[in-house]
């Protein structure tokens, strides 16, 4: 893994949510260590920001991302069928996050999407379309 937008195009990200936003297929961000793997980011203006990490090993999906769900305004909704677990939530600013972790090729890796308030299907689609390409 070395970049986030080969993940989940522009193109995608408007279809799904059915927002005109930025044209393009994303724009792809810094990448940052986060101990002991590497987040990397994909903007996509209006719509949102995919970010993407690698974490050597086999930690547990539903663990990490439990740790990322404790900054949710409201209990996270899992989602079943996307990756090894999955869950989206609302932050306190309003913002949503689509969160999708699984186990492979030697490592974990997680997807976390942050978009504007939509509809739950939106959620579970995007969830679903990380969650085969992690």
């Amino acid at each position: 893994m070395t970049a986030a937008c080969p993940f989940l195009g522009g193109s995608e990200v408007r279809e799904l949510t059915g927002r005109p936003g930025e044209s393009g297929e994303g724009k792809e961000g810094e990448s940052e260590a986060v101990n002991p793997g590497t987040a990397y980011h994909c903007g996509y203006g209006l719509n949102g920001e995919l970010v993407v990490v690698a974490i050597p090993g086999a930690q547990s999906p539903s663990a990490t991302i439990g740790r990322l769900n404790k900054d949710c305004k409201e209990p996270a909704k899992p989602i079943p069928g996307a990756g090894e677990y999955a869950s989206h939530c609302k932050f306190p600013d309003g913002e949503e996050m689509v969160a999708i972790g699984k186990r492979g090729h030697g490592q974990s890796r997680f997807a976390q999407f942050y978009t504007p308030t939509n509809r739950e299907d939106v959620y579970v689609s995007v969830a679903k379309l990380l969650g085969d390409r992690l």
